[in-house]
């Protein structure tokens, strides 16, 4: 009986024992497995968030890197110089791997080479990320774009190799499930890394869970969330970070499998146990035995990545370091220390102005002492290395609170080389300055679609237009001879249609009040354009060649002046002939009687003196005056009928405009010239017409204005430029009493005459004054008239160039 009461008290006591075991391990497993899942999210997210990090910075140095490239090609693209632009791209394709397919690029190119690049350009200056999208060869590419600075000018662009991404995330070797990806704002998959790794699959595509949404909705820049990945359905731990200053996001997750494993093993040891019906001492130290061995492990896998973690701080190439507000440096990788060629030992726990020498002490302090956490901070500064040598960098730091303590990171990227090569560049473009000034040679480009120029500061001199002005094609050739513009125009027609070099001597001024000749050598430059085909323009240089063509001119001034003496003669000799000819064919219709009519008034007035009669004989006088007057005019009006008669236009040629108004003035009476004042209002020295008719012309306005002014009264002739149209004005202005109104509707007609014009001629002055201007296509205008004077100009236009 007491064996059996033994028994039932051992069964009821095993009983109890079991019922409380397994209440015991029901409970334990079940609060485990929380415990278990918790402290796994917790270790997820904490190792997520931080490889998150370290990744959103390496993928942030990699695309530096590129848009380091980028600014530097898009400066020298701004200089306009091609062949610099060019070797300025080679070098850096050759130092930046990673910027495949470096080009420069502009609106209208970005519109048909990439589909959305040409819309990126229209905000601020910030590198711009396009992409991803698969190449014509299969490889994935992101494009990156640096838009024109200011908003005009070059843009630049390159491609990044998707593949240096997938690298990097191997790099990391996290095991079980985990999975690395790289996505843009619209979620668009850049790259992805699973161990075990996988073949390469849903690149381009938005496909991901409803919690990522949700948390970057809540959360864009940083976060953590638990999900079941899209692409192969496995739950994992996730975190995700923005990488600074781009439109992409780091994305790390570790499977909730790989966490839990610890915990089944647990369940398994306690059923075990349970259904063997071990001792409670015995379990109990199984079960404590598994929990040290289960914080072992965990404190050797955070000790692993903590490890890990040191190691990516190691591979980054630019100096990373912490400090906390005091300025006290807390942790830092072997790129900073070499950065500052010191030890480790050496730089451990020091403060900032060890190596800081562009801010002074109390500059750094305010900044310690004031930024937030989460701000984020860029500036440029000098550190000092142990040497003594100083080192330009250009920092990044953003605020972070860890274990309530306030740290501010710091990312250091030595720019020395940029700033040593930009120093470069600029004293090599002020040395071509000075050579090109000294030297007397300016550079050109035209744009043969457009007309637009762009000229060197050399050019401009010698061209003789504002140091700051971007004058078109048109504004240059108004500086040269209306007969130089049309060869000009030719020859660079046929540079840009055959590839054939050409030059020109072409006169220019006056420049500095002296008139220059330039040697213009001109070549076609061929430029790719995948959106339009060839952009063709044409370059070439203009070199000042006064004193030799100066010198060239004044060997042949002896012979061309014979020459022109010549010709002259000869032209005089022929229009004497014709004069002769028709004055014989006029002596017997015309010239005979009033000859005859003359000799006949001069008998009359000899045989009225021999009879003593001298009331007639002065108004005998006066009428032989008048006939000689008649006769005046009628042999100037015989020797320019043949001229005026002709329909088409005057021969014109370039004359020189002193020339032709002294020789005008000359034909006045000897007492009349001195009234005659020429006044000018134009650096115009010559002007392309027909001498002898615009000679005619201008001579029979002056006879007017002096025959009608108050004698002694001086009589101006005006010189001034015509803007439209484009031409030269001569203005012929009198102090006489003016033209009777109405005369005026019909002064330029044949026959016109006022009736106050006792003795004038037969009304052909102005009419020959209209037609001259008719020839040369101009004008012949009353510009005004009253008791004041009279103001009448001749309007001669330019030639076209046509």
């Amino acid at each position: 009986m007491p064996s059996r009461r033994r028994l039932l008290w051992l069964l009821a006591a095993n009983g109890a024992v079991v019922l409380l075991l397994a209440w015991i391990v029901t409970t334990v497993l079940v609060d485990s497995r929380q415990l278990h899942r918790q402290r796994a999210l917790d270790a997820v997210d904490s190792l997520a968030q931080s490889l998150a990090q370290s990744l959103a910075q390496n993928v942030s140095a990699e695309l530096l890197l590129v848009d380091l490239a980028l600014r530097q090609l898009r400066l020298a693209a701004q200089e306009g110089d091609m062949a610099r632009t060019d070797t300025t791209m080679r070098d850096l394709m050759r130092s930046v791997p990673a910027a495949m397919r470096l080009r420069v690029v502009d609106d209208a190119n970005a519109a048909a080479e990439e589909p959305g690049l040409q819309a990126a350009f229209t905000g601020i200056d910030r590198l711009v990320v396009l992409g991803p999208r698969e190449r014509a060869d299969g490889q994935w590419v992101i494009v990156l774009a640096r838009p024109p600075r200011g908003g005009h000018g070059p843009a630049t662009a390159a491609e990044f190799d998707i593949a240096r991404f997938e690298a990097l995330f191997a790099g990391l070797n996290l095991g079980g499930k985990s999975a690395v990806s790289l996505r843009m704002d619209d979620l668009a998959l850049v790259a992805r890394h699973t161990d075990p790794p996988q073949p390469r699959s849903g690149l381009g595509t938005r496909s991901t869970s409803r919690q990522l949404i949700e948390a970057l909705a809540v959360a864009p820049e940083s976060g953590t969330y638990l999900a079941a990945t899209a692409l192969d359905g496995i739950e994992r731990a996730n975190a995700y970070r923005r990488v600074p200053g781009t439109p992409l996001r780091v994305l790390v997750g570790l499977a909730t499998v790989d966490t839990m494993a610890p915990w089944r093993r647990q369940m398994a040891t306690t059923l075990s146990m349970a259904l063997l019906a071990l001792a409670v001492v015995a379990a109990a130290s199984v079960i404590a035995y598994r929990a040290w061995q289960r914080d072992d492990r965990r404190r050797e896998m955070l000790d692993a990545e903590r490890a890990r973690l040191q190691g990516l701080l190691v591979t980054v190439g630019d100096g990373l370091h912490v400090l906390d507000r005091n300025g006290l440096l807390v942790e830092f990788n072997d790129a900073f220390a070499a950065m500052l060629g010191r030890t480790r030992a050496e730089l451990d726990g020091a403060h900032v102005m060890l190596w800081e020498r562009q801010y002074s002490a109390s500059q750094v302090d305010k900044v310690l002492h004031s930024f937030a956490v989460g701000q984020r901070l860029r500036f440029d500064s000098r550190f000092e290395r142990a040497d003594g040598r100083l080192v330009d960098v250009a920092v990044a730091a953003t605020g972070v609170r860890v274990h309530a303590r306030d740290l501010l990171i710091l990312w250091a990227h030595d720019m020395t080389e940029v700033h040593r090569t930009q120093r470069r560049l600029q004293a090599s473009e002020a040395l071509l300055e000075r050579t090109g000034r000294i030297a007397g040679i300016g550079g050109w480009e035209l744009d043969t679609g457009h007309g637009r120029m762009a000229l060197t500061a050399q050019a401009r001199r010698l061209l003789g237009l504002p140091e700051d002005s971007t004058p078109r094609l048109r504004q240059c050739l108004r500086r040269l001879p209306g007969s130089h513009r049309r060869a000009v125009m030719q020859g660079l027609r046929d540079v840009a249609r055959t590839g054939q070099p050409w030059q020109i001597e072409l006169p220019i001024g006056p420049v500095d009040g002296r008139r220059r000749w330039l040697l213009c050598t001109a070549e076609r430059v061929d430029r790719q354009d995948t959106g339009d085909g060839i952009d063709q323009r044409v370059a070439g240089v203009i070199r000042d060649v006064t004193e030799r063509h100066e010198g060239s001119i004044k060997l042949l001034q002896e012979k061309a002046l014979r020459l022109e003496l010549q010709h002259q003669a000869d032209t005089q000799a022929a229009m004497l002939q014709e004069r002769e000819a028709m004055m014989d064919v006029m002596a017997h219709e015309v010239r005979q009687p009033l000859n005859n009519a003359s000799a006949a008034m001069q008998s009359a007035l000899a045989t009225l003196r021999d009879v003593g009669d001298q009331a007639v004989a002065p108004r005998l006088q006066r009428a032989q005056a008048v006939l000689g007057q008649v006769m005046a005019r009628l042999d100037n009006t015989l020797a320019v009928a043949s001229l005026l008669a002709r329909q088409g236009p005057a021969a014109r040629e370039d004359t020189d405009l002193d020339m032709l108004l002294a020789v005008t003035i000359a034909d006045m009476a000897a007492a009349e010239r001195e009234r005659v004042v020429v006044r000018r209002e134009t650096d115009a020295r010559t002007v392309s017409l027909d001498m002898s008719l615009m000679r005619l012309a201008l001579r029979n306005l002056l006879s007017n204005a002096l025959k009608y002014s108050p004698p002694g009264s001086e009589v101006i002739i005006r010189l001034a430029d015509s803007e439209r149209p484009l031409g030269l004005c001569i203005d012929v202005i009198d102090g006489g009493g003016g033209i009777e109104p109405g005369l005026r509707e019909h002064l330029f007609e044949r026959g016109a005459r006022g009736r106050r014009t006792p003795g004038a001629e037969h009304g052909l002055g102005l009419y020959i004054v209209r037609r001259v201007m008719e020839l040369h296509g101009g004008a012949a205008q009353l510009l005004a008239t009253g008791p004041q004077g009279t103001v009448m100009r001749l309007l001669v236009t330019e030639e076209s160039d046509d």
